[in-house]
């Protein structure tokens, strides 16, 4: 499928971030940083929504795994970045979540070292050398590490150029955050693995063998443990994620705070024609 530079820079639907922390948003830069701890709390309640909906529907998961308002949490959410795309009602319809971790983290403190690939007798030792040997190329070379994942796309937008844009401004976050080397463990399911190698991801390796995937069941399904390295992008789509990165910088960034805007207003922060408010969907 072919999709137009131009939907995947602007697209049609609106993009917001959601910082961790002030401190996170006002040192990497970002030029509209919105303090409210009740639009970022309401924001993150729906991107765990939209989650559960999404991995509910694709079987990943059962109706037990959720909250009783049908949110799928993770300890991982409160401590991470978050990328949303929003409907023009406001409505989250896709995201991905982007766990920064300080420098001096160790392997065991990882989220994929509780991966049924990781904890496997066959592959456990080899994973986390690969792991470790990476998290010092990345120390040495002044990059930050990440654990990314929670990549969603409501049902409407499978197989448009939504999924890829959110997945490029994955890439163009760890790049504006100081560059990356970030793991995922990613589902086979809907293709997802494929299109983000197709992008640049790759597979663990050690020397020439290639970790395999797992099934973990947790989730049902066939999983990879990804790499993504923001210095190994795909050529064909660098160009891309520099113009999502310009882009990038001036979005709003929700982070916790006690100034009071509502969410339309943030929406039209991009747009000179105020959105519907979120409570029109």
């Amino acid at each position: 499928m072919v999709y137009s530079s131009h939907s995947l820079v602007s697209g049609h639907h609106k993009l917001l971030l959601l910082a961790p922390s002030f401190n996170d948003a006002d040192k990497s830069g970002f030029r509209d940083v919105i303090h409210n701890g009740d639009l970022h709390e309401m924001l993150l309640a729906d991107i765990q929504r939209l989650r559960g909906e999404v991995y509910l529907r694709d079987g990943a998961i059962s109706a037990s795994q959720l909250t009783a308002d049908g949110r799928h949490v993770t300890k991982a959410d409160a401590m991470s970045w978050h990328i949303i795309s929003l409907n023009e009602f406001g409505k989250v319809r896709g995201c991905y979540r982007h766990l920064k971790h300080h420098a001096t983290i160790r392997y065991e403190q990882m989220m994929l070292s509780k991966s049924p690939l990781a904890q496997s007798l066959e592959w456990g030792g080899t994973c986390r050398s690969v792991v470790e040997s990476l998290l010092e190329e990345a120390k040495t070379s002044n990059l930050s590490c990440a654990e990314v994942g929670g990549w969603a796309v409501a049902g409407e937008l499978r197989h448009t150029s939504e999924a890829l844009r959110i997945a490029l401004t994955g890439y163009a976050l760890g790049d504006l955050l100081g560059g990356c080397m970030g793991f995922g463990t990613v589902t086979r399911r809907n293709c997802s693995a494929v299109i983000l190698q197709r992008i640049g991801a790759r597979r663990l390796r050690s020397g020439d063998v290639e970790l395999p995937s797992y099934f973990d069941p947790g989730y049902r399904c066939e999983m990879e443990i990804l790499r993504f390295d923001s210095r190994e992008l795909n050529p064909k789509y660098a160009s891309l994620r520099d113009e999502i990165r310009a882009h990038l910088a001036a979005l709003p960034v929700v982070c916790g705070g006690v100034s009071f805007i509502h969410l339309h207003e943030v929406l039209a922060r991009e747009t000179k024609t105020p959105l519907a408010s979120r409570h029109a969907a």
